[in-house]
């Protein structure tokens, strides 16, 4: 067995893993978005891995994940960063269009450009670069989002469940450390790095083993906390939540206007 076959399905257990404890402590309801990313990535790894990858079984099943895996995705860092602004409607309204936003602007942009440079030269199997481009403009896209939210975040303190902000944490990990991988090979001249590859396989293995071990029942959680330091300089807390509320509420006015 090749190490990144090997690495491939250690990852696929890493996150069965993950998805048997989110089952176990009851979370799957409350996290819906993530169970259901979850269920379907560690799907179409075992599928996946258990084909020979110079089969046409294997091409058409590799293109059919990838529209669902861009879905899945983009709804899980969506229903996330829902749950982070969970008492702010405008706030949360707009991330989740924002979310939307960005993966359907990336895939459109990642059509049209690889239509615009490989046009009358992509037949057949090299239909494989288009959803290539695809995947990397989405992973970059939701990559985007996760890091303006993160800088949100780390300038407002938002008191936070552990779970969720242990989801929201590892799940933008996990699209950082894919998006980078995905960026890195897209430069390589056979569209793959295979130490970046196997590095970014190695990195989702041990973040899926921790992420399961922090995820909490319910009732084991401790209470919500403030996880991000805020940087608001000499502004306190009551006013950088002021503020949070203030934008709040013009957002709610633009949505219903």
């Amino acid at each position: 067995m090749d190490l990144t076959l090997g690495m491939t399905l250690a990852t696929a257990t890493a996150g069965t893993i993950l998805l048997c404890r989110i089952l176990v402590v009851k979370q799957a309801v409350r996290f819906a978005a993530l169970t259901v990313y979850l269920a379907q990535h560690v799907f179409w790894g075992w599928t996946l891995t258990l084909l020979p990858r110079t089969t046409r079984s294997y091409v058409l099943l590799y293109e059919a994940s990838n529209p669902v895996e861009w879905i899945a995705a983009t709804w899980c860092v969506a229903h996330l960063l829902g749950k982070a602004f969970a008492g702010y409607p405008g706030i949360k309204s707009i991330s989740r269009w924002a979310t939307w936003g960005a993966s359907v602007v990336a895939i459109s942009l990642a059509l049209a450009l690889a239509n615009y440079f490989w046009q009358g030269a992509v037949q057949g199997r090299n239909s494989l670069l288009y959803f290539e481009a695809a995947d990397r403009s989405v992973l970059l896209g939701l990559a985007l989002v996760v890091i303006l939210t993160m800088f949100f975040l780390s300038r407002y303190p938002l008191r936070l469940q552990a779970n969720t902000w242990t989801s929201l944490i590892a799940f933008s990990a996990l699209i950082l450390s894919l998006a980078a991988a995905r960026l890195v090979d897209s430069v390589a001249p056979v569209m793959a790095v295979l130490p970046v590859d196997i590095a970014q396989l190695v990195f989702e293995f041990a973040c899926c083993l921790a992420w399961a071990w922090a995820f909490r029942r319910e009732e084991e959680q401790p209470p919500a906390r403030v996880i991000f330091g805020h940087s608001g300089g000499h502004m306190g807390e009551a006013e950088l939540l002021r503020q949070l509320e203030a934008m709040n509420g013009i957002l709610r006015r633009v949505g219903r206007g």
